[in-house]
């Protein structure tokens, strides 16, 4: 089982974004599986990620089913930044 570590600021916004325990729990398998299969680098923060799930859960199952890489053609950085604008208050 693997074993995820988060800081304070991540759990909250993850217990935000994701209000079910089935939710948070589908999540978290989804970022294992792309991490196991080599398609979810460190260290893209667990925040990031979110941005991108939340916003394409479609995307991220194919991701996951055609083992493609194309985070980046997919606006993966407009998503993160905001994100991180969202939960850190910054401009």
């Amino acid at each position: 089982m693997p074993i995820h570590i988060l800081k304070r600021n991540e759990f909250e916004a993850l217990s935000t974004e994701l209000d079910t325990v089935p939710d948070f729990i589908e999540f978290l398998n989804k970022r294992k599986q792309l991490i196991e299969k080599g398609l979810l680098f460190f260290p893209t923060s667990i925040l990031d990620f979110l941005a991108f799930y939340k916003t394409n859960p479609d995307k991220v199952d194919r991701i996951i089913k055609h083992n493609t890489t194309s985070f980046s053609k997919m606006g993966f950085g407009q998503i993160i930044k905001q994100l991180r604008q969202k939960y850190s208050g910054q401009k």
